[in-house]
């Protein structure tokens, strides 16, 4: 889950504008904290669900300029937008939890 997969996916180059640089740093943070939320505060997000991370950013990069819009038409290009950005990643996270919830836990007996 890294900024550069972030700017590969954009085809753009990292360094080149620091005003946009500022901007994915701070969208991929803001990801970052509302998806491990989402995960019941976890404290990293697994490797499994890193790939969230890198859509939800680049979609919320792509709709600077329309937030809280649900649709837009700019001559005859019409772009509908969920009002949450982890909607399509919903189940993803949800069999996730299932998985770590339902993991056997020990038990430790002192004698």
């Amino acid at each position: 889950m890294s900024l550069e997969n972030i700017y590969t996916l954009l085809g753009l180059n990292s360094g080149q504008d620091v005003s946009l640089d500022m901007k994915l740093e701070l969208i991929h943070a803001n990801v970052e904290k509302q998806l491990k939320g989402k995960l019941g505060g976890a404290e990293l997000i697994p490797d499994e669900l890193s790939y969230i991370v890198e859509e939800v950013s680049i979609i919320r990069f792509n709709r600077i300029g329309s937030e809280g819009m649900t649709t837009e038409s700019v001559e005859g290009a019409s772009a509908t937008y969920y009002t949450d950005d982890f909607m399509q990643y919903k189940q993803d996270i949800q069999d996730y939890i299932n998985r770590t919830d339902s993991a056997p836990t020990g038990r430790v007996r002192f004698i």
